[in-house]
């Protein structure tokens, strides 16, 4: 009898050992009961605030000009096991952190600079200069992190000019080990020296990144890991739609409705999840171009007759971002961000990736207040997409005033997610994991619940009570 009990307690050890390794390894499927395009907004700023050492520190980079805050705005995001990764690009002086991680301090939400501050040394090309965009292979921990060199691009600061003070640069860093792991300085003919702009990057499967340059006549730039080698693209459609419609943007702000005027070539950039297809856009256009991933991975390559004119979007895009399924887009003259459902337009035309034509275009989300200028996206691994918005029309329009920082007219930088139920296109059919990482306190759950079942009548409001309570739209809106 005793032996009996002793092989019974033994199995059941190795059950509780065994059952959390493969719970380890295979990742509860979550689906959750959220309406598609379900928003919440995560963190928002009047002014950027970074975690300095000290109030003193912090004194005296405002005293000697390396820390002006009014020019500091978030761009580019992207996500890593449940960690928030920010730019600030140095399009003018004073900006003391340009790749940061957004944490919470003190109930405020700041930006600690990645991966320290001697890492955001200006003048030092070994450190980052000017990060405008990043991504992160989620299977690896990898993130790439293009560098300008270049600094005070759009020279805020009157009286000042831009800054070719470094080459070019891709940065491959390793989340896990947290270590740069390798550095690559772009030749003068890949990247010009004194005019290149790195906008946007993506990667593939096979240790290729594709950066998009948002100068000039615009181009696109090709790096092989592997072979840590680099090449150049460039094709008509990269440039600026000279179209007087193309680079006018009307914008409502929320208190005015204002015309500007921008020429700006090949910005957004998106990897189809097939690798087979790298998608495009000029912010000064409104075509959405392809090009097959094959073709541009050869240095040698003529991809002249290979640009394919997909179809024409709503309005002129910045960051463009493809999932599992769909391709996200903003359309700045709406304050919005809309999608491209490729999947059901290929099944409806009866035609193939290589084929299909943008037709169908549906809202995701828009607001006049909060989503003036979405710039940049990312994914979590929970259904989430991510995305900034900064006002940058209204940032860049120095002569009417600029931002206003008094707070009076809101938040002038926000981060939001929105659910629309599947992930990066790096994730390849990943289930979706339980987003733990935002999920509210049981003391704000029971808020929340109340407040959503104030208006109910007495009869029907411990039931609806007890719905709210279990509603993935509170308990997740954190």
């Amino acid at each position: 009898m005793p032996s009996r009990v002793l092989v019974i307690f033994v199995l059941g050890l190795t059950v509780c050992s065994v059952r959390p390794f493969f719970h380890h390894r295979r990742p509860r499927t979550w689906a959750p009961n959220l309406t598609f395009g379900h928003r919440t907004l995560v963190h928002e700023w009047v002014q950027l605030e970074y975690d300095w050492p000290s109030e003193a520190e912090k004194q005296r980079a405002i005293a000697s000009g390396s820390y002006i805050p009014e020019n500091s705005v978030i761009s580019g995001i992207k996500l890593y096991k449940g960690r928030l990764f920010v730019t600030v690009p140095r399009w003018a002086l004073g900006i003391p952190s340009t790749f940061n991680e957004v944490i919470v301090k003190n109930g405020r939400s700041v930006l600690r600079p990645f991966p320290s501050w001697e890492a955001q040394d200006v003048h030092n090309c070994s450190a980052l200069q000017f990060v405008m965009s990043m991504e992160i292979d989620p299977n690896t921990g990898l993130m790439y992190l293009i560098d300008n060199g270049r600094v005070n691009t759009l020279a805020a600061t009157p009286g000042t000019k831009a800054l070719n003070l470094c080459p070019h640069q891709i940065h491959i860093y390793d989340l896990e080990r947290n270590r740069f792991a390798k550095t690559h300085t772009f030749p003068d003919s890949v990247a010009h020296y004194n005019s290149s702009y790195l906008n946007d990057v993506m990667i593939d499967n096979q240790g290729y990144a594709f950066i998009s340059d948002a100068a000039g006549a615009g181009g696109l730039i090709v790096y092989d890991s592997r072979r840590d080698r680099s090449h150049r693209h460039e094709h008509p459609s990269m440039g600026a739609d000279p179209d007087p419609a193309a680079r006018t943007f009307n914008i409502n702000t929320g208190y005015s409705n204002e015309t500007y005027f921008f020429d700006g070539p090949i910005n957004g950039i998106a990897m189809s999840p097939s690798f087979d297809y790298l998608y495009y856009c000029a912010l000064t256009g409104f075509n959405l171009y392809q090009v097959p991933t094959s073709l541009i991975r050869d240095p040698n390559a003529d991809i002249g007759n290979a640009v394919r004119n997909v179809g024409r979007k709503f309005g002129q895009s910045g960051g463009i971002m493809h999932g599992e399924k769909n391709l996200y887009y903003s359309v700045h003259q709406r304050n919005a961000v809309y999608y491209w459902p490729r999947k059901g337009d290929e099944k409806r035309q009866g035609s193939s990736e290589k084929t299909v034509r943008l037709e169908t275009q549906l809202e995701l989300a828009q607001d006049t207040e909060t989503f003036q200028f979405p710039d940049s996206y990312g994914w979590d691994d929970s259904g989430f997409l991510w995305l900034t918005t900064n006002r940058l029309f209204t940032y860049l329009d120095t002569e009417g005033g600029g931002l206003d920082f008094t707070g009076r007219r809101g938040a002038n930088f926000r981060i939001f997610r929105v659910y629309v139920g599947e992930q990066s296109y790096l994730k390849r059919g990943a289930p979706l994991q339980e987003p733990t990482q935002y999920k509210c306190s049981l003391l704000v759950i029971l808020k929340k619940a109340k407040l959503a079942c104030k208006s109910e009548n007495i009869f029907s409001k411990v039931r609806c009570f007890i719905r709210a309570k279990r509603d993935p739209a509170i308990v997740y809106s954190c």
